[in-house]
C-alpha cells in the first residue's frame, strides 16, 4: 500500500494540473505510460498466479512486459519504475483468481500494447528527471 501511496504522489506531483487533461505533451504522455504499465503489471503478476492465457498469448504478455520495463527505464528513473511496478506487484498478488476478474489477463495484454505504442511516440532520447 504504501508502493502506492508514493507511485500516486510521485504521478501527481509529476503531472501537476495537465493530468485531467488529455494527455499531449511528451511528459503527459510518458506519466500515462507509466500508470496504464502499473496495471498492465498487475494483470501480469495475477496471470502468474491464475493461469488464464494459453501458451501463446503468456509468452507475448511476456515480451510486452519486458520490452515496457526496457522502454520506460528509458524515460524514467529506476526508482519511479519501481515504484509502479511495486504497485503493480501488490495489486496483482492481491487480486483474486477467476470470478470478478476473468479476462484480466487479456486486458492487462491490452494496456502493455497500448504502453508499447506510447513510448514508441516520444520524441527520441526522451527522459523525465524526478528531484527530491
Amino acid at each position: 500500500m504504501r508502493r502506492l501511496a508514493c507511485l500516486g504522489l510521485v504521478l501527481a506531483l509529476l503531472a501537476g494540473p495537465a493530468a485531467a487533461q488529455e494527455a499531449k505533451t511528451p511528459q503527459d504522455r510518458a506519466i500515462g505510460a507509466l500508470t496504464v504499465f502499473a496495471v498492465a503489471y498487475a494483470a501480469w503478476i495475477w496471470e502468474g498466479r491464475c493461469h488464464e492465457l494459453d501458451g501463446g498469448r503468456r509468452t507475448e504478455f511476456q515480451r510486452l512486459i519486458e520490452a515496457d520495463l526496457l522502454g520506460l527505464n528509458q524515460v524514467f528513473e529506476p526508482r519511479i519504475v519501481g515504484a509502479a511496478t511495486g504497485s503493480g506487484r501488490d495489486t496483482g498478488e492481491s487480486a483474486e483468481c477467476g470470478g470478478k476478474n476473468a479476462g484480466l489477463a487479456a486486458f492487462g495484454i491490452e494496456q502493455a500494447s497500448d504502453v508499447a505504442a506510447t513510448l514508441k511516440g516520444l520524441p527520441p532520447g526522451y527522459r523525465i528527471t524526478v528531484t527530491p
